[in-house]
């Protein structure tokens, strides 16, 4: 303890010798103690630091105390001096100094992590990133780890140190191992080779691969092109690759082969008949196609369509090659038929009753005085070609100018009304028509007989020898007439008697075209 007032001592002894009433004492100065010194352990930056200074004044009442810096302070590591000052009443004061030391005795702390397990498919190790710290109360000089955090880590065991100091040169460490553990790499399994059939421009392929991590689990595979990928004609790489967890990859490859074994597809038309239209052959059009689905190289049609095809018939081939040379045909037969020629029309008709020589026109007898029927032929009719013919019969009945179709076919039957006919046959092969015109005359039995007596009186025979001729044939007109059938043939038999007993020696050639023309006659009454 240190005081400021033992230099009084002698003073005060002098003074308690004499009388009291005959001294005046002055007061003393307070009276402060300060510690001889104080330690305290670092906490921090600033270290608080507590101590206590006590003062009293002459009468021995205690006085404050003013302290500097003050008890609680924060003291910097090391020394630091605190000055402590005490005033009483009377303004007298007193002071007292000690130190505060702030020492560093405690040894930093290093934080460690646990032990670290880590797989690996590198066999020169992985990359180990770990977290490790170290703390102080009064601050840290140094800290560091070997290996540090983001080194490689060999396969197996590495132990890893982390050292530390703090700013009063005390030191620690912690340690902890690194395992690194070699793992497989994926396995991965292509196949040996892909091959499809080419089916266009771009061949969709599909293929399966599959991998495993050193554990046997599946692993997602990535194929470069993917499976799917459309693939030209040929040859193409496809390479695969898997990843495990730890970024491990393995790959393999294998080729798609697109191949095209398909003959190309040839279509043909059927075959094709045309009639020319001159001798030398006809223009012909078709249409041949054919198609591959991964391209052709050539398709030619031998003779090619619009090419003059002769008449008769021609064997068309059509070939297709396709990109890798293979081919395909089909063929057709195209036939021409030569230019179609006209039928020929020839019309006959009969019963024909010829009554005189050189008779041109068909005749027929009305029995009835009204109609005749007769039977038209149009059988002699032909066609250079051997087409089939259409018939049809036509004539004007109704006496408007205009012919009306009144029959078909090659032979018809038809009944006319008493009167001149002209009737025109008409034949057509599909392409041509030809026609052929007759007459018919339907006459009445008397009218027929007109004939026979301009006959009898253009003849040389004198007029007396006509009369009875002519006039046997008139009897046998009005039976005829009057519906006398029998009688009438009878009369014209009659008359061909005559005939034969008056001309036979002195006109045979006369005789013979009345006998021929009354028999026509009676022939036609008689077969109705």
């Amino acid at each position: 303890m240190q005081t400021t007032w033992s230099k009084f001592l002698p003073l005060i002894a002098l003074v308690s010798s004499l009388p009291a009433s005959s001294i005046a004492i002055p007061a003393a100065p307070p009276l402060i103690v300060c510690p001889s010194e104080v330690v305290a352990e670092c906490t921090g930056g600033l270290t608080p630091v507590t101590y206590s200074a006590t003062a009293t004044d002459f009468a021995g009442n205690p006085l404050p105390v003013i302290c500097t810096p003050p008890s609680g302070s924060g003291f910097r590591l090391g020394t630091s001096n605190v000055t402590c000052t005490a005033t009483d009443s009377l303004g007298s004061s007193s002071s007292c100094n000690f130190i505060v030391t702030v020492q560093d005795t405690t040894p930093p702390t290093a934080h460690c992590p646990t032990d670290i397990n880590q797989e690996t498919g590198d066999a020169a190790g992985a990359l180990v990133i770990y977290s490790a710290s170290a703390t102080d109360s009064c601050g840290l000089a140094t800290f560091e780890c070997t290996p540090n955090s983001g080194s490689v880590f060999p396969v197996g065991t590495t132990a890893v140190i982390c050292a530390v100091t703090d700013s009063a040169g005390n030191s620690n460490f912690c340690t902890f191992n690194v395992t690194i553990t070699l793992r497989a790499p994926p396995t991965i399994v292509c196949p040996s080779g892909v091959l499809v059939e080419c089916t266009g421009g771009l061949t969709p392929a599909t293929y399966n691969v599959t991998a495993t991590d050193f554990a046997g689990n599946p692993l997602p595979v990535t194929c470069t092109p993917p499976s799917g990928s459309g693939f030209r004609l040929g040859t193409s790489n496809v390479t695969c690759t898997a990843t495990d967890n730890l970024g491990s990859s393995s790959s393999c490859s294998f080729i798609v082969t697109i191949q095209d074994t398909t003959t190309p597809r040839v279509t043909c038309p059927g075959p094709i008949t045309l009639q020319a239209t001159s001798p030398g052959g006809q223009l012909v059009t078709y249409i041949a196609s054919a198609s591959d689905p991964c391209g052709l190289s050539s398709f030619n049609c031998s003779p090619p369509s619009g090419t003059i095809f002769p008449i008769g018939m021609t064997t068309v081939t059509c070939e297709a090659t396709d990109s890798v040379g293979l081919a395909n045909s089909c063929n057709f037969v195209v036939t021409i038929i030569a230019p179609n020629q006209c039928p020929t029309a020839v019309a006959k008709a009969s019963p024909n009753a010829q009554l005189f020589p050189g008779q041109v026109d068909t005749i027929v007898i009305a029995v009835d005085n009204t109609n005749g029927c007769v039977v038209l032929d149009g059988t002699m009719s032909s066609d250079p070609d051997g087409d089939p013919l259409t018939y049809s019969w036509l004539t004007d009945l109704d006496g408007d100018g205009t012919k009306e179709l009144i029959a078909t076919g090659a032979v018809a039957t038809n009944c006319l009304p008493v009167g001149t006919h002209d009737i025109c046959l008409v034949v057509n092969d599909g392409q041509c028509s030809a026609t052929n015109l007759i007459t018919v005359d339907v006459l009445t039995p008397c009218q027929a007989e007109g004939f026979l007596i301009l006959l009898v009186q253009n003849s040389t025979l004198t007029r007396q020898a006509q009369r009875p001729l002519i006039s046997s044939l008139k009897a046998a007109c009005a039976s005829f007439e009057g519906g006398g059938l029998t009688s009438g043939v009878g009369q014209l038999g009659a008359v061909q008697n005559k005939v034969r007993a008056q001309l036979s020696a002195t006109d045979p050639t006369l005789a013979q075209e009345l006998i021929d023309g009354t028999q026509a006659i009676i022939d036609a009454v008689t077969a109705r």
